[in-house]
């Protein structure tokens, strides 16, 4: 009974290896098309990590680049400023306008969709069963382990993704900002790999998403984000 459980065992994790190995090649071949490079990252002082893209931020290629963004730009800079922040980090990169943003840097954990209403019907037809999967891992931000194996394979190759870029953030003094539970579960694992690494970062910050910055409720978080944003831009460079 033993020798076959151990049996049944090795066919499991052999038939999880494959389909690990499917969804890897599915999702470089996503990011062919669909990827959003993370922005400002080697000059930012405060980075701010998201989610995914959607279907403004493919469109721009950067991220926060639709609604999500103009909620964060009112709040770091008022009002009156209605473009989305992610629009202006890249004008800033792109067209060497020097402003207050130049210490921010964008980044997504997954920097293709992870949502299927943001690619293109053929697309959607191709790649199905890696859409039920990643859609999953977004939505379920209270565990940190699925029964599916596969599920746990997905999450790790993202995770693995993300921690790769976030290695080559060089300063510890650069404060972090994961937006929403999704981005704090993914940076909750990814300490628990690097642990030696003394993160400074703002927690239980939310998703900007659906105006949530506005929000009495997260107002005192909310102030911490902001006064935290005009602090490093009162520090003068070094040169």
């Amino acid at each position: 009974m033993t020798k076959c459980n151990g049996k049944i065992n090795v066919i499991v994790k052999a038939e999880t290896r494959r389909e690990f190995m499917l969804f890897t090649e599915m999702m470089n071949e996503l990011s062919e098309q669909y990827l959003v490079p993370d922005a400002n990252m080697t000059n930012a002082s405060i980075i701010f990590i998201l989610e995914s893209p959607h279907v403004q931020e493919v469109k721009h290629g950067v991220p926060v680049a639709g609604a999500s963004g103009i909620t964060m730009t009112k709040q770091l800079l008022g009002n009156e400023c209605k473009q989305p922040l992610g629009l202006i980090v890249k004008a800033h990169l792109n067209e060497g306008i020097h402003n207050e943003i130049g210490k921010v840097g964008l980044m997504n954990i997954c920097q293709i969709p992870m949502q299927r209403t943001a690619y293109q019907k053929d697309d959607i037809e191709s790649y199905l069963p890696m859409f039920d999967i990643i859609e999953e891992i977004r939505t379920a931000n209270h565990k940190e382990r699925f029964k599916n194996e596969t599920y746990n394979e997905v999450q790790t190759l993202i995770l693995e993704h993300f921690l790769k870029r976030l290695r080559n953030v060089e300063s510890e003094s650069c404060i972090l900002i994961p937006c929403g539970r999704f981005a704090q579960k993914f940076f909750r694992l990814a300490q628990k790999i690097d642990k030696d690494r003394n993160w400074k970062t703002i927690e239980e910050v939310p998703h900007p998403s659906y105006n949530s910055w506005s929000r009495e409720r997260y107002k005192n978080v909310i102030d911490k984000v902001i006064k935290s944003y005009h602090e490093i831009n009162q520090i003068k460079d070094i040169k």
